[in-house]
């Protein structure tokens, strides 16, 4: 009668790019196994599928074809589609050399065009009494090329720019030509950047400085009466709202951004006595981003809500409800709050 059967790794080195052979030391008849010869499951395009979940994070705009090929589709479900294999042989014949950085500008055009329809859907059926005003965070991506097609593609919504550093600023005021479109300025704020982004008004520009620390209330006023320009203001609050997902840690009223309630309180009493209260306009806030939990957007929106009605009753000149970026966007289609 045989033993029981034992398996051992011979010749296991850890750096080595074989496979190991895998012995039996149960009996001396016993066959030798390699990894080679074990049955071989043939890989399939629904593999492929699953493995990089491109029906999660691509659709409408990339899929993979009866062939194997990745293929794109620049207009979504609403156009034709390109298989990037035949794509790169075509631009190879050309003499063009890889690697290749290939932009589908389209898929830009279709997004800006989807995200503002929704929105246009939803104020119709609610009947609501406003606007959606569209911005990119500048910070997400400084590509010339991308800034400029977004500006263009953005004109006929209005579509704006949301700078977070004086570089961003500069950008966006090279760009964004559009007087209905927001430049919302974030970001660490010294007296240069607030002039600059109160000098943007002369150039047509509606931009929106959002204090984010106390400090940046008296920097706002005396830029202000330095220049002679009333700015248009806005508060970043801390909601007592906690996010979820990644970057739930930091939102909450422990976020590293914003400003509590009594250091609302206290800038609208600075803006008050200034005699600046009427440039307050605008109330931003951020719960992170990849949320899938539609009640936990509702719950943030419900205490930003109280906050903006308090404002206006103080006497702000209250306009703009700004949402923080990202929140809405499941990064790998999952739908699930990491």
């Amino acid at each position: 009668m045989s033993s029981p059967a034992t398996a051992a790794f011979s010749d296991l080195d850890p750096l080595s790019t074989h496979s190991p052979t895998v012995t039996s030391l149960a009996a001396p008849d016993s066959a030798l196994v390699t990894a080679a010869q074990l049955p071989q499951k043939s890989w399939t395009i629904e593999d492929s599928e699953k493995l990089y979940r491109i029906q999660g994070w691509g659709e409408p705009y990339f899929s993979i074809n009866a062939a194997g090929h990745v293929t794109v589709s620049p207009k979504g479900d609403r156009g034709g589609s390109l298989d990037l294999c035949d794509l790169v042989e075509s631009l190879k014949q050309r003499n063009l050399a890889l690697p290749l950085l290939i932009r589908f500008s389209d898929i830009l055009e279709d997004r800006i065009e989807r995200l503002n329809s929704c929105f246009a859907r939803a104020i119709a059926r609610y009947n609501y009494k406003n606007v959606y005003r569209g911005v990119f965070p500048v910070k997400c991506n400084q590509h010339r090329q991308l800034i400029e097609d977004l500006v263009r593609f953005g004109q006929p919504h209005h579509f704006g720019l949301e700078a977070g550093s004086k570089p961003e600023l500069m950008i966006a005021l090279a760009t964004l030509k559009n007087p209905g479109a927001l430049l919302i300025c974030n970001g660490y704020k010294d007296r240069e950047y607030i002039e600059t982004a109160i000098l943007a008004q002369r150039l047509g520009q509606t931009s929106v400085i959002v204090l984010e620390q106390i400090e940046e209330v008296g920097l706002a006023i005396a830029a202000s009466k330095a220049l002679g320009i009333k700015p248009i203001l806005g508060v970043r609050a801390k909601l007592t709202t906690k996010g979820v997902g990644r970057w739930g840690g930091s939102t909450g009223d422990r976020a590293k951004f914003g400003l509590t309630i009594p250091e609302i309180i206290r800038a609208v009493g600075e803006l008050e006595k200034a005699g600046m209260l009427g440039c307050l306009q605008l109330l931003h806030f951020h719960i992170g981003s990849q949320i899938s939990s539609i009640s936990v957007i509702k719950d943030a929106i419900r205490e930003a809500s109280h906050i903006y009605v308090e404002l206006a009753k103080l006497g702000a000149n209250m306009n703009y409800l700004d949402v923080g970026g990202g929140l809405g966007v499941d990064y790998d289609g999952s739908k699930t709050n990491f």
